[in-house]
């Protein structure tokens, strides 16, 4: 598998490159944005919108991810990063996170 480095400086940058990244999968299906719209229950303008643009609600981007078998890699999106040392470790099960953060 060819994996190439991309270096994304900000979120409009990453939004770009999920939104090209989403074309290049539907027409690999071979996929038209009307056929899309239809499996994914998202809108064929908010796809061509998202397309062009990278803007895109939370909601239809999993959408449009689950009807194109894209959505596990979402799963651990915000996952705690692994710990590091003992110290990390004996943080993570130390005691609950907080329900709230303090700032």
């Amino acid at each position: 598998m060819l994996k190439t480095e991309v270096t994304l400086r900000t979120p409009t940058d990453m939004a770009l490159h999920l939104a090209e990244k989403c074309k290049r999968r539907r027409l690999f299906e071979r996929l038209s944005r009307k056929t899309l719209a239809r499996l994914s229950d998202v809108p064929e303008e908010t796809i061509k919108r998202f397309e062009q643009s990278g803007r895109i609600s939370l909601e239809s981007l999993l959408k449009i991810a689950f009807a194109l078998n894209a959505l596990v890699p979402f799963g651990p999106l915000f996952d705690l990063p692994p710990a590091r040392s003992m110290a990390d470790l004996e943080k993570m099960t130390e005691k609950p996170l907080p329900q709230r953060g303090r700032r």
